[in-house]
Order: structure tokens, then C-alpha cells, then sequence
């Protein structure tokens, strides 16, 4: 389906309308309403009305390139052989761009015709959003109305049609991180981190959650996530030799080492700096730029701070830590930390990432009746998670003249994310000093009275 050509102004104006009409639709109902068969049909038909016109809007005009131009075609080439990759992760950016290894997964789907490729992929992706979605659905133990609002909530998120569209896999990562919580919400930490290992084989950005297992001192966590991630680092060394993973690493991530991608759809710490001294050129420049050190040393001091304060935020004691809601609550907060940290840290962070913020959403959703948090901290991090839902959509030229849009409103997804981290880092702290008296805990159970 090609891109419905819309200025982009009234495209950002009709998807906020729509997204209100479907909230006040969903939240406004008596709950016996939400119950009738009739109105819940009127709910879907608006939250599909309003996934349609999301999906038809976005970047990119022609729909699956990621897939078709880098997974499809590195599964054909490891069909052949090994060394028939090698082409594909010259090409940089533009090419395969992770770990050789990983080309095996699309193999199989190499053997269909291309046609038939993208059908299986698209319907593979599809099935992983509602799995998604379902699973934060119990993770969070959310209420049929919240459950619809989750839902409008995945209809409406831009970032999500956006890896759909490219035929990206962050859709698809985000299944993971969503078996991986469900996976501590339920005290299986070996394959909670077994499954955040894969999700970070395949976006690198993830192995944040390494470092996050470190600092909490969950040696199970670690172990599974180190040992699906040495498992694969040594099948792929073994499979394709040091010099194609030589290749991978000088076309594929020596390049963002000092250079930077300015393009619109990335979204970071260094790529926010980078567009506030450069014009509305680098907004459709996928190349690297090379940055002054006085941005790189900014863009890394800002690393390190946010880095600091997360540290010094997780351990903090949550009080009462054999409540074994409290210490649900903290992980899910926790865990949303490290996802948002994973994209506004990582310097080549695209715009399809932020779908991975629909689990932070997830849980502000949840804590607007039920968990330990401040509403106030809810509210914050809702209004982040509404900033990251418009659709992605090139940079028109009228706004490109413009220096505010260049410097701050292209970075719209940044700023949302700086806002839901505070909101979390927030909520973090309001475990270690007090419950709210206005709010219970997850999962629907009474708080215990004598915490304070």
C-alpha cells in the first residue's frame, strides 16, 4: 500500500483528532456500555479506522524496504553460502547491518517468492503486535476498558506502523521484551534474560540490560542474556570467519563511532545536539556527519549524567522489599527505564524503536488506578507516551525552513522519551520514600497498611 500523499500538518492534526474522538469513545463509557456487543464493535471499528489512516500516512512510500533491501536479500545470500553475505554488509546503512549470523532467520523466507516473503513476514509482524499487545494486557492485569485504551494505544503509535511499513524487526523485538517482563513478573530470570539476549542480538541497543542486570545483581538474568548472546557471537565467528565479521564491524559500526546520522527518523542524545548546529539539509541525510568534539564530548557528558542518575535511582531501597507487589512495580518501572534509556543513549537510534515505549505506556495505562505510583508521575509519562504517537513522516519543506522544527520539533520522540524518563525515574523514587495513599497496588491487591 503506497504512502497517502497528505500535507503534513493536517496528517499530525487528523491522526490527534482521531486519537481523541477513539479516547473519549473508549473512556467515556459507562462500564456496562463497554460490555455490549455493539459498542465494542463501534470500538474497534474507530481504533481500526484510526490504524488504517496512521498506517497510510507513514514513512516510508513504499512499504516493506527494510525487509526487501537488507533481511530478504541477506537470507537469500546465506542460501547460497556464507561468503555470498559479504556484499550485503558492505553496503553499510543501506545493507544487512547485524550480526552475520542472524541472516539464517530470513533464509527460510528466501525460499518463497518475494511476493509470498512479504505476505508471511507482514502477517509474522502483525500476529507479534496483538501477542504484544495481549501480553502486556495480563502483564499489568489490565481491566477490559484499559485493555481497549492499550490498544488504541498500538493503533495510534506511529514508530509501530513505521517498523511494520519499512518491514523492520522492532515490531517483532517488542514480543520479546514483552515475554521478557512476563518472564520476571513471573520469576523466571534465566529466560527472561535468554529472551532479552536475543532481542539485543538483534538491536544492539538492548544490551543496556546486561548492565542493568549487573547493577541489580540478578546473576540469573545475566547468565541467561550471556549465554544466548556468546552462543550466537561464537556460532557466527565459526560459521562466517573473523574477516566478514571485520567487514560487519567497519561498514556497520566503526562509521557512528565519530560520525553521526542527522536524518529525521533518528532519534538520540548525539542526533538532537547534531541538528541544533546544522540546517534542514542533514533532515534527509542518511550519511554520516562528522560532529565538532565540542558536540561529542556534550553528547557523552549527557550520556554519563543520564547514565549516573539511573544508577543512583535503581539503587535506591524500595521499602518493604519482601512485598511481592512492590517488587513488580519497581521491576516494570525499572525495566521501562532501561527501554527508554536503550533509545535515546544508543547513537544510531531510529524511529521504529520508540514502539518498544508502548510497555512503558503499558504500565502508566495500569497505574492510573492500581499500582504504586504517583499519579502525578502517570500523568507525566502519559503525556510522553501521546508525544510519541504521531505518524513518521518526512520533514515537508515549509517546515524544514524553519529553525525551530530543524532543532527541537523533528525531535519530538527524543523529548517525548526525556519525559517519560523523568516520569519514571520519578515513580522509581516514590517507592523509596512513601506509597500514595490515593492508589493500590498492582494486580488489584490491597496495599499493606503498616508501609510507610
Amino acid at each position: 500500500m503506497p504512502q497517502l500523499a497528505i500535507d503534513a500538518g493536517y496528517a499530525y492534526l487528523l491522526h490527534g483528532l482521531l486519537l481523541a474522538a477513539c479516547a473519549y469513545l473508549i473512556s467515556t463509557l459507562p462500564p456496562r456500555a463497554t460490555s455490549s456487543r455493539h459498542w465494542l464493535l463501534a470500538q474497534l471499528l474507530s481504533v481500526g479506522v484510526l490504524a488504517f489512516f496512521t498506517f497510510v500516512v507513514s514513512e516510508p512510500p513504499r512499504v516493506l524496504e527494510d525487509f526487501r533491501t537488507a533481511y530478504f536479500r541477506a537470507g537469500q545470500a546465506v542460501s547460497i553460502g556464507p561468503a555470498e553475505l559479504i556484499a550485503e554488509l558492505q553496503r553499510g546503512v543501506d545493507g544487512f547491518v547485524n550480526l552475520p549470523v542472524v541472516a539464517y532467520l530470513f533464509a527460510p523466507l528466501a525460499m518463497l517468492p518475494s511476493r509470498g516473503a512479504d505476505i508471511v513476514f507482514t502477517a509474522l509482524g502483525l500476529l507479534a503486535i496483538l501477542v504484544a499487545w495481549y501480553g502486556l494486557s495480563v502483564c499489568f492485569d489490565l481491566q477490559r476498558r484499559e485493555r481497549m485504551l492499550l490498544l488504541l494505544l498500538f493503533a495510534a503509535c506511529g514508530p509501530l506502523h513505521n517498523s511494520v511499513k519499512e518491514g523492520n524487526t522492532s515490531h517483532i523485538v517488542l514480543l520479546l521484551l514483552v515475554g521478557a517482563l512476563l518472564s520476571l513478573r513471573h520469576r523466571r530470570e534465566f529466560l527472561a534474560g535468554a529472551l532479552l539476549g536475543f532481542a539485543a542480538i538483534i538491536k544492539l541497543p538492548l544490551l543496556l540490560f546486561g548492565a542493568y542486570a549487573i547493577l541489580r545483581r540478578q546473576w540469573q538474568l545475566l547468565a541467561g542474556g550471556a549465554t544466548v548472546c556468546v552462543a550466537v557471537v561464537l556460532s557466527s565467528l565459526l560459521v562466517f570467519g573473523w574477516s566478514a565479521h571485520l567487514t560487519w564491524y567497519e561498514e556497520v559500526l566503526a562509521p557512528y563511532s565519530t560520525g553521526q546520522v542527522l536524518a529525521f527518523n533518528v532519534q538520540s542524545v548525539r542526533a538532537f545536539l547534531g541538528r541544533m548546529i546544522f540546517d534542514s539539509t542533514v533532515l534527509t541525510n542518511w550519511s554520516p556527519v562528522e560532529l565538532s568534539s565540542t558536540v561529542r564530548v556534550l553528547s557523552t557528558v549527557l550520556c554519563l549524567t543520564l547514565l549516573a542518575i539511573f544508577t543512583a535511582v535503581v539503587l535506591r531501597p524500595a521499602i518493604h522489599p519482601h512485598s511481592s507487589n512492590l517488587l513488580q512495580t519497581r521491576t516494570a518501572i525499572e525495566f521501562s527505564l532501561v527501554l527508554v534509556l536503550s533509545c535515546v543513549l544508543s547513537p544510531l537510534s531510529w524511529s521504529h524503536y520508540y514502539c518498544w515505549l508502548l510497555v512503558p505506556a503499558a504500565l502508566f495505562l495500569a497505574a492510573r488506578e492500581r499500582l504504586t505510583l504517583a499519579r502525578s508521575s502517570a500523568r507525566l509519562g502519559l503525556v510522553g507516551v501521546v508525544l510519541t504517537l504521531p505518524p513518521i513522516l518526512m520533514p515537508p519543506a515549509s517546515f524544514g525552513e524553519k529553525g525551530w522544527y530543524v532543532h527541537f520539533g523533528v525531535s519530538y520522540l527524543f523529548l517525548a522519551a526525556c519525559m517519560m524518563t523523568f516520569a519514571l525515574m520519578l515513580a522509581r523514587v516514590s517507592l523509596s520514600s512513601r506509597i500514595p495513599s490515593d492508589v493500590a497496588f498492582a494486580g488489584g491487591a490491597v496495599p499493606d497498611r503498616h508501609v510507610t
